[in-house]
Order: C-alpha cells, then sequence, then structure tokens
C-alpha cells in the first residue's frame, strides 16, 4: 500500500512526525495483569539496524529486479574493462535476463557514513537512517518510470511510507547539487521478512533517469560529497 507524497506512513504525515524506524516491545499493563499489550518505538540501536539490513539485503535485491523487469528498468554493470569497451553501462533485465548476474547491486552503507550522517543530520538519532539497504532503478525516460512508480504502489508486498519527488520543478535541487531522483522509503512486508523481524525497516528505493545516472560518476560523486561536506550534512 502506498501512502501520499512525503507522507509519514504509518497514519501520521510528515509535518506530524518523520518517517523513522520503529520496533515492536511487548509490555505488560501491570504486574497483577497475565496478558501484554504490543507498542511500537523508535529503534535507536545503530547495531541491530545493521543486523536487519543485512538480512533483508538480498529481499531488496530480488524485489527491485522483478519490479524493473516489470517496467523494463535498468541496473549498472560490473565495471571489468575500459568505460569505451563499447558495453553499455547498464543492463536490461527484461531484455537481457542472461545478465542479470553482471548487475552491481549497492551495498549496505558503510557503518563510518552512517554514523556521520546520523550525528550531522539527524542530532544522534539511529531511527531516521532510512537508507542503510538500498538500491536503486534506472530508467530512460518518464513514462517507464511512473509505470514502475504504479507497479511498486499495487505491489502488496510494499508498504511505500513516504517519496521525495525531487524531479518536481519546484524542488529545488541546489539542495542536492543539482541531482535530481524519485527517491522512496518503504518496507517489505512478506511472510519472510515477518519470520525474520525485519518487515518494519525502512529501505531506500532510488527512480532515477539515465542522464543523472551518467552523473553519478567516481568524479561526480567526489564533487557530490565535497558539497555535502560543506553543508555538514
Amino acid at each position: 500500500s502506498a501512502a501520499g507524497p512525503y507522507a509519514g506512513g504509518r497514519g501520521e504525515t510528515a509535518a506530524q512526525q518523520p518517517a523513522r524506524h520503529i520496533c515492536r516491545v511487548r509490555r505488560m499493563e501491570s504486574w497483577s495483569e497475565r496478558g501484554a499489550s504490543t507498542h511500537q518505538i523508535p529503534l535507536t540501536n545503530l547495531d541491530l539496524l545493521y543486523v536487519q539490513a543485512v538480512l533483508l539485503h538480498p529481499i531488496l535485491v530480488h524485489k527491485a529486479l522483478d519490479w524493473a523487469v516489470a517496467c523494463r528498468g535498468l541496473f549498472p554493470r560490473v565495471k571489468r574493462g575500459p568505460p569505451d569497451d563499447g558495453l553499455d553501462p547498464l543492463i536490461c533485465p527484461a531484455e537481457e535476463p542472461e545478465e542479470q548476474c553482471m548487475i552491481q547491486w549497492a551495498r549496505v552503507k558503510k557503518v563510518a557514513r552512517a554514523y556521520e550522517k546520523m550525528q550531522r543530520s539527524y542530532r544522534a538519532d539511529a531511527s531516521r537512517l532510512l537508507d542503510i539497504c538500498r538500491q536503486s532503478i534506472v530508467f530512460d525516460d518518464l513514462p517507464t518510470m511512473t509505470a514502475c512508480l504504479s507497479a511498486i504502489a499495487v505491489d502488496p508486498d510494499a508498504e511505500v511510507l513516504r517519496i521525495k519527488n525531487r524531479l518536481n520543478p519546484d524542488f529545488d535541487s541546489a539542495q542536492s547539487a543539482g541531482y535530481r531522483d524519485v527517491s522512496l522509503s518503504l518496507c517489505i512486508v512478506t511472510e519472510e521478512t515477518r519470520s525474520l523481524g525485519i518487515d518494519l525497516h525502512v529501505c531506500e528505493l532510488q527512480l532515477l533517469l539515465r542522464a543523472f545516472h551518467a552523473l553519478k560518476s567516481d568524479e561526480g560523486h567526489e564533487r557530490y560529497v565535497a558539497a555535502r561536506n560543506l553543508r555538514s550534512e
């Protein structure tokens, strides 16, 4: 199920409560009562968040592949030769299923960067780190990107908590050094994730156009990191 743009999910708007990781706890109402009630509280333990992210990573990879195949999405190709070797740097798994083993999947966020972001942007609140587990899908045009958004919105396994639409003309791209994408914060809710206790873990899925992916070169990323550090983010 999908929440509205920039919605906080769980029945809250972004203005009321920022999206964050939560966990379930069972609490005895009183010592005289045998029953217990289940509550949800922010999950602020960074170590536990990383355990959840590692468990969720292959599940998110599988879901991202399914959405990409359905909507002709693209993924980065593993670099094994010079940049001018003639190969498209992106793989379309719908057209090249045999090339799926060559997809360069995003890794779990580095601990040092997560700690830096937590301190700089979230006042040491680890529950606000929603991109420890993340993937991205690239598109040749807006219609295929929109189709993917629609597929995610009706996917019963996906609970979208927030959408940041940086392609909106009203978005100030100076905030992102000119970079634009559509970023989804979502949970994968299946029997498998419930059994692993990770159905409440929030992950990030970035949808971006090929032109912006091309700018995410090593040099372009270095410029972004420099600008981010200047803003202490």
